[in-house]
């Protein structure tokens, strides 16, 4: 059904109740283009890629999670992540849940007013098996979106705090 005010459809309306409807859209996915005049460069070295305030990050990955059993009998999950560089180089590292939730906060305290730090995926309710395989495929696909706008937020990308996030290895 058409607008009343418009030639084109620009909503759709309930047969049952006549009210118009909103349309449920898949999110616009998150695109890099390189403005810089230099390109990409060969040089690996993460620590140099923050430096001059561009974005640093052409691609991110959230891989496969590796469930580890703790010392004392607990068990958590470690997320290996890849970030491809605008230099050709790809810095891996891995992180837990935990990690992505403090770099989040850090982000939104310091940067919440100039930019939107979207939410991660939410963390599992009470009984909930938080090592069952479709619960961990839904929060990787939901880490590595979250990731995406992080690394590529012209805002975000540079702040210490993900300069700190990707530079300082977890050992687990």
């Amino acid at each position: 059904m058409q607008h009343p005010n418009s030639e084109t459809p620009t909503a759709t309306t309930s047969e049952r109740t006549g009210r118009p409807m909103l349309e449920i859209l898949a999110p616009v996915p998150i695109t890099l283009e390189d403005h810089s005049e230099s390109g990409a460069h060969n040089d690996e070295h993460a620590s140099t890629l923050f430096n001059n305030g561009d974005i640093w990050c052409v691609n991110c990955f959230v891989g496969e999670p590796y469930s580890i059993e703790g010392t004392n009998g607990g068990k958590y999950t470690l997320w290996q992540i890849e970030l491809d560089t605008v230099r050709g180089g790809r810095i891996r590292i891995r992180k837990r849940y935990n990690d992505f939730v403090r770099l989040r906060e850090q982000l939104v305290r310091k940067y919440g007013r100039q930019t939107v730090v979207m939410r991660l995926p939410p963390k599992t309710v009470m009984f909930q098996d938080r090592f069952n395989k479709v619960f961990l495929e839904k929060r990787r696909k939901g880490l590595d979106y979250w990731l995406h706008s992080v690394v590529l937020n012209p805002i975000l990308c540079c702040a210490p705090e993900v300069k700190q996030f990707v530079t300082n290895h977890t050992n687990h």
